[in-house]
């Protein structure tokens, strides 16, 4: 629909958003069973040798990296290629199931914490097609069947490994440097798969926990329950932050403006707690990878 120059009205606006969710509605609807679930099957890891394999594309992407790292990013890619590879081993010791039931597959999560496979089963009353032929939709369930955890070193394991001094580590943990870092009591630990931030100033962070958290400092109560928090930066006024903070009992969120100061208190306490995520640090796969004949059917 094609709109002139003027301003919309609401009800034009209301309008052509129904419009277009009634067409969607209908889209969905030609769509038999059928039809899902051979999307499903075909985007979806069906088998143990469906994941390897994708992994495998992962250590393939890793190489191409290697050549053209710096030094700390070097350690790093060796370190996740040698971890992923370990990972593959375990997925190959393991015994999974031949064959699948419908509506079930499997995905893989990384993060600095480690590689998780899991067995995810989707409804597919509530999955979304795609017209690219993919979908859209949350697994109603989920379960590990191969977890592979990642080592974690104090300060001083960490600066040895990292060829740097103790006090550049603490300086950076202090300034949020390593956002996947935690501690276990009062001693810090930090992954070998964890990234150094090294972006100049602040870069958006975002956090989860699935349980209540002591030890909240004063100011940050509405942290306390299960939930998630999402922290950004003003464009223009760098000294000025907001925090999207979600409410998993409460089914509810509510935004927050903090100064630097008070962002780094709170930014602080969450990557501290080893109860708390960091989320951009955690990646699902779930996906074949399209190949060039699929990308132009």
């Amino acid at each position: 629909m094609n709109f002139d120059d003027r301003e919309l009205t609401y009800k034009e606006i209301e309008a052509e958003d129904k419009r277009q969710r009634e067409e969607q509605a209908k889209w969905q609807a030609s769509f038999s069973l059928e039809d899902r679930l051979r999307i499903f099957n075909r985007c979806s890891f069906l088998s143990k040798a469906d994941v390897v394999a994708d992994i495998k594309t992962l250590l393939a992407e890793i190489e191409d990296q290697i050549d053209s790292a710096t030094r700390d990013h070097l350690l790093y890619l060796q370190t996740k290629r040698n971890f992923l590879n370990h990972f593959i081993l375990r997925i190959n010791r393991t015994v999974l199931f031949e064959k699948l039931e419908p509506w079930w597959a499997y995905r893989y999560v990384i993060s600095s914490r480690g590689a998780t496979l899991e067995l995810m089963h989707m409804d597919y009353r509530k999955m979304a097609v795609r017209p690219d032929e993919d979908y859209f939709c949350i697994p109603d369930t989920t379960f590990a069947v191969v977890q592979h955890d990642a080592k974690t070193m104090s300060i001083e394991e960490y600066a040895q490994y990292m060829g740097k001094t103790e006090a550049s580590i603490r300086q950076a943990l202090r300034r949020g440097k390593y956002r996947s870092a935690f501690k276990m009591g009062q001693e810090w630990r930090i992954s070998e798969l964890c990234q150094p931030n090294i972006e100049r100033g602040y870069s958006h962070g975002a956090y989860e926990w699935h349980t209540s958290l002591v030890g909240v400092p004063d100011g940050f109560e509405y942290i306390k329950g299960p939930g998630f928090a999402d922290l950004n930066q003003d464009d223009t006024d760098k000294q000025s932050f907001t925090v999207y903070v979600y409410s998993w009992d409460k089914h509810e969120g509510h935004f927050h403006q903090l100064d630097k100061v008070e962002v780094e208190r709170l930014e602080h306490f969450l990557i501290a707690n080893p109860l708390v995520i960091f989320k951009d640090d955690e990646k699902i796969y779930d996906r074949r990878r399209k190949t060039n004949a699929q990308e132009h059917e």
